[in-house]
């Protein structure tokens, strides 16, 4: 008979080291299989004893259901336990939402006015939520357990899935990374690129799962397997830049690790999202797919297929998950309107599900299901519009922008994705159940998907996490030095005229330093000076110029297109920034949408560039006939071919530490890195003659354009 043992609030933990062989003759007398227990912990569920195991009584009725019972497949559990869900509680499982912050983002907010944490949970049964939380870590810990508390208190205590943007890098941009904090703290995906090993991304992504996983993240909203083939675009620092082959075994080895297994989603595995489907490289004239004025993707040299590639090492390692992203592939679906990759039923139904036979969980990009209306179509152009909170304007729902929101979300789902990404109002979705316009069929098909990666996890058996672990785990010394290797390995050493590099911190001389933290600098002992005329060397340590589009705000400023070159702000010098033909598309009947700035809004309408402080230092330096080393944060690849010339020392890095970046000029470490793209001379000759969707090693015009090809990379003798 099964047996019912109430549980205090306290968690209770069955260790897995339990013998089952110690079951008793009468529980098992006519059992050929036993079956290893598994840790339960919960804070509010019973626990209950049955053939001679213990399960988790979700559904508070006394039995063990099919759902509750872990020795059967995650697809048959998923089975019964659609079928006991109601229409409300589908649609919240079909929502990605976001759990609300404090203002400085230090913890989650579960109480309070307004839609909350706990709003979203137990309100509106959401159990798949983004987290964008900072820290400290034990404080993310405590709060995730919190949440999944919070979902123990629904009818089917369904645990929630907690996802996460990248957050072990140097790069940080609302929408697409949140800041390392505690985290280990590596090279950029483009850093691992250039050295170009799949083992160690493999262990990247292992260490960061361990990372995750302590604080209670099960869901990676990563890798991006973007190609880098339009260096204008702003998002080409989260990519394994523009080589599809390199990208494909990086993005396999990276699911591998994330997800703990070579080929599938295992119990002690982070849910891997791969984006963004079918590749969100090869935007017209670099513009971001966030913005009206950006979502165009275009296919000057027919390479569409190019960009589905690095896709391939995802499906290879069983990735569970998959992000379409925002763009319109322009004319390149035959007998389909132009519509964002999402909406597209041929690419996610026909070729994601058909021919690359995925069967894990489509999720949206943010905010495809979302209105755009107003700003979010013409940019900021009045100070009225400039008052109002930005990210009201949010809503990317290209090619259906005037279709009725409900039939969009119905579109959403006819076309094939599972769940709606940024979006924590069901009421659209649900509608289009209610009334019969998504059977039954259809959208169980999506729910269950969700569900059996969360059974697959081991979410069901235990969701909490141990904040004093978390603690001991997150950002430990052995992850870290594995972290600072990354970073050291990675630089790319450009130029090195005479073979001067390395220097001893003594033959440095006198430094004079810019971009290099002073105390830094001087623990590391360089002797530091204020006056650059008095110094033997040189060093500037800058980043990717680019061209800040304040009426696009939030996403063309924090990942902003543009300019590549340092140039200067004076409109007298030879080397003048101005703004070019590029930066306005050629869409009259989008009523005034089509330009990305607005000069005579100033400064809110005007396209700011970031470059020219950093070009007036560097001629300054030049002019001194000092040595000079330049190194250069690639965000996106730099163009050089102005200032290239009058430089002898050139490196090139993806995200280093001031302390990594000496390591290598001082000889401590070898620079091991190689360009993952090809760095163009000026951008107008990637304006003149660059192919969006072609990378630079296979452009007609690749003579022309390119100053350092792909795969470029010195080091020392």
């Amino acid at each position: 008979m099964d047996m019912k043992f109430p549980v205090s609030l306290l968690a209770v933990a069955i260790t897995s080291s339990l013998a089952l062989s110690g079951c008793s003759d009468d529980d098992n007398k006519d059992s050929k299989v036993s079956y290893k227990q598994p840790e339960l912990e919960t804070r509010v569920l019973d626990i209950l004893d049955h053939e001679g195991y213990q399960f988790k009584d979700h559904n508070r009725d006394g039995k063990v259901n099919p759902f509750e019972d872990w020795r059967l497949s995650a697809s048959e559990r998923a089975d019964d336990l659609v079928a006991r869900m109601t229409n409300a509680e589908k649609a919240g499982a079909m929502m990605h939402g976001t759990f609300v912050t404090t203002q400085d983002a230090t913890r989650l907010v579960f109480n309070g006015g307004g839609v909350n944490s706990t709003t979203l949970l137990k309100g509106r049964l959401i159990n798949t939520l983004i987290t964008r939380q900072a820290g400290p870590v034990e404080d993310i810990a405590i709060d995730n357990n919190r949440a999944q508390a919070i979902a123990e208190q629904t009818r089917l205590a369904i645990p929630v899935s907690i996802s996460s943007d990248p957050r072990n890098h140097f790069n940080e941009a609302m929408g697409a990374s949140v800041g390392a904090g505690e985290f280990s703290k590596w090279t950029e995906t483009l850093g691992l690129a250039a050295i170009g090993d799949p083992v160690l991304t493999k262990k990247f992504a292992d260490i960061i799962r361990q990372e995750y996983l302590a604080v209670g993240i099960n869901q990676a909203l990563h890798p991006t397997a973007d190609i880098a083939t339009e260096p204008r675009w702003g998002r080409n620092n989260s990519t394994f830049g523009e080589d599809a082959n390199l990208s494909r075994s990086m993005t396999k080895a990276y699911v591998q690790g994330l997800q703990n297994s070579d080929t599938d989603l295992v119990k002690g595995g982070v849910w891997g999202v791969v984006k963004h489907f079918a590749g969100g490289g090869p935007q017209e004239n670099g513009l971001d797919a966030h913005t009206f004025v950006g979502r165009k993707q275009v296919y000057p040299g027919n390479n569409l297929a190019y960009h589905r590639i690095p896709f391939k090492g995802a499906f290879e390692a069983g990735v569970a998950g998959v992000m379409p992203y925002y763009g319109m592939p322009i004319d390149q679906v035959v007998g389909e309107e132009n519509v964002g990759f999402g909406y597209s039923k041929y690419l996610l139904t026909d070729v994601l599900r058909g021919e690359e036979k995925f069967e894990g969980v489509i999720v949206s990009d943010w905010l495809v299901a979302n209105d755009c209306e107003g700003p979010c179509r013409t940019g900021i152009k009045t100070e009225e519009d400039a008052a109002k909170n930005p990210f009201a304007y949010l809503g990317m729902p290209w090619g259906v922008e005037d279709i009725d929101k409900v039939e969009r979300a119905a579109l959403l789902v006819d076309a094939g994705i599972d769940q709606f990404g940024g979006i924590d109002e069901p009421a659209e979705l649900l509608a289009n159940i209610t009334s019969g316009r998504l059977t039954q069929q259809r959208i169980n098909l999506s729910v269950k998907r969700i569900l059996v990666n969360k059974f697959k996890q081991g979410l069901f058996e235990s969701a909490f996490v141990d904040p004093e672990k978390a603690i001991e785990i997150v950002g430990k010394a052995e992850f870290q030095t594995a972290a600072d290797d990354s970073q050291r390995r990675s630089v790319t050493l450009l130029k090195n005229e005479g073979n001067q590099l390395p220097l001893s911190v003594a033959g440095l001389g006198k430094v004079y330093a810019s971009g290099l933290d002073a105390t830094v600098a001087s623990d590391y002992g360089l002797d530091l000076t204020d006056d650059m005329s008095a110094a033997d060397t040189i060093i500037i340590r800058t980043e990717t110029p680019a061209t800040l589009a304040m009426a696009w705000f939030p996403f063309a400023v924090m990942m902003p297109p543009g300019e590549l070159a340092f140039k200067s702000n004076n409109p007298a010098s030879p080397d003048a920034f101005a703004l070019r033909d590029y930066e306005i598309a050629p869409d009259a009947d989008d009523a005034g949408a089509a330009q990305l700035c607005y000069p005579e809004l100033a400064p809110l309408g005007q396209c700011v560039y970031t470059g020219g402080a950093s070009y007036d230092l560097i001629k300054a330096a030049i002019a001194t006939g000092k040595r000079v080393i330049l190194d250069v944060f690639m965000i996106r690849p730099a163009a050089l071919g102005n200032i290239e010339p009058q430089l002898d020392i050139i490196l090139a890095n993806y995200g280093t530490s001031d302390e990594a970046f000496l390591d290598v000029i001082t000889g401590v470490a070898k620079p091991e890195g190689k360009l993952p793209f090809g760095l163009p001379f000026t951008t107008d000759l990637v304006e003149e003659f660059g192919l969006e969707d072609v990378p630079s090693f296979d452009e007609p015009e690749k003579e022309k354009i390119t100053q350092f090809p792909f795969g470029h990379g010195l080091s020392y003798e």
